[in-house]
């Protein structure tokens, strides 16, 4: 991962709620293009480190796709699944206080992140008192599909797809949302427990049913073998660091394209490349969710079909712009993403 240099500040936070202490940060990476952006996330493996990478990550997300925010991810160090609602908003709400005197507006614009969602950031937004101050929240138009339908109009506008065979990784708000858009050319789906694999395509309606029965989709395959499938697009939208340097020449699919952070280690990166696989990175790939973010946070489009038809446009024009400088200098798509950035920062990367 190219890096600039250390990030802008660090808040480091531990506080108490429902009778326990918890650590949580909020790293703002950059502010160079507008006020500083990103998620929150509640992880019980949430580091400093991967919040700074994030954080970074969303620095150059926002320079790519032109929007006037920059870089920032914070969160806690904990398990949202084993707190009760009234605990989970116990717990946002006091980290909300502490750091509240960073956040705001016109300074930093919290949205949701893995293990958060709509109700955290109006918990959020509720406790500090302005609506503005978070995105993501309950009733924003196209907000839900807004990350999953930016990756599919890249993906459909592109790359033909009609008898195309995908994989996906991760069957969270992303990973699913990219199902119900792509159906049965979806053959293999995962979540952390494993996954499910059928050449003839999967059902989304079904496998949604599965998961909501069964807490997961899991069947026959793992993690490890979805992401060796031989199909044609391979879609990680789980974790990072999932196609690293061991598994990267066993990768078959034509196209990667990366709905997570950092799915791709810089080593496997080059091998994808030296394969001829084409990779579309992570911070166009994945920049529909702040888009949205953007068109929430300054009032508009209002509309579900007004906030879709802008979404496209962005994310189109933005794959044009990165195709043609791949083109033209002969390089990889995220080393053209990459130079984009560079010049929109004006500063060295």
């Amino acid at each position: 991962m190219i890096s600039l240099k250390q990030p802008n500040r660090i808040v480091e936070v531990n506080f108490e709620s429902c009778g326990k202490i918890y650590k949580g940060w909020r790293v703002q990476d950059n502010n160079k293009l507008g006020p500083y952006k990103g998620g929150t996330r509640f992880h019980p493996d949430l580091t400093l480190e991967e919040l700074k990478d994030l954080a970074h990550r969303m620095t150059l997300k926002c320079a790519l796709v032109n929007l006037p925010f920059g870089g920032a991810k914070g969160g806690i160090k904990v398990d949202p699944k084993k707190l009760s609602k009234k605990q989970l908003e116990e717990l946002t709400r006091t980290y909300t206080k502490a750091i509240a005197d960073i956040i705001g507006p016109k300074k930093d614009i919290p949205g949701p992140d893995m293990g958060t969602g709509p109700e955290v950031m109006q918990w959020m937004a509720e406790e500090f008192g302005d609506s503005r101050v978070a995105t993501g929240k309950p009733g924003a138009p196209g907000r839900i599909m807004a990350t999953a339908l930016g990756g599919f109009f890249i993906l459909n506008t592109k790359h033909q797809i009609l008898n195309t065979k995908i994989a996906i990784q991760g069957y969270g708000e992303v990973g699913a949302g990219l199902h119900k858009l792509l159906d049965r050319k979806v053959v293999a789906v995962s979540d952390s427990q494993g996954g499910v694999y059928d050449s003839n395509g999967l059902d989304f309606e079904k496998t949604m049913q599965i998961k909501k029965n069964k807490g997961t989709v899991k069947k026959n395959i793992s993690n490890k073998e979805l992401l060796e499938l031989p199909v044609d697009v391979l879609i990680p939208a789980a974790m990072e660091n999932q196609i690293t340097e061991k598994n990267a020449r066993n990768i078959k699919a034509k196209i990667i394209l990366e709905m997570a952070n950092g799915p791709t280690t810089l080593e496997a990166d080059k091998i994808l490349q030296k394969a001829g696989i084409i990779v579309i990175p992570d911070i166009l790939a994945n920049a529909g969710g702040v888009i949205v973010s953007y068109f929430e946070w300054c009032g508009s489009p209002k509309t579900e079909a007004g906030v879709y038809t802008k979404l496209k446009e962005i994310m189109l024009k933005s794959y044009q712009e990165v195709l043609k400088i791949s083109q033209k200098d002969n390089i990889s798509l995220r080393e053209a993403a990459y130079k984009i950035c560079q010049k929109r920062l004006n500063l060295l990367l």
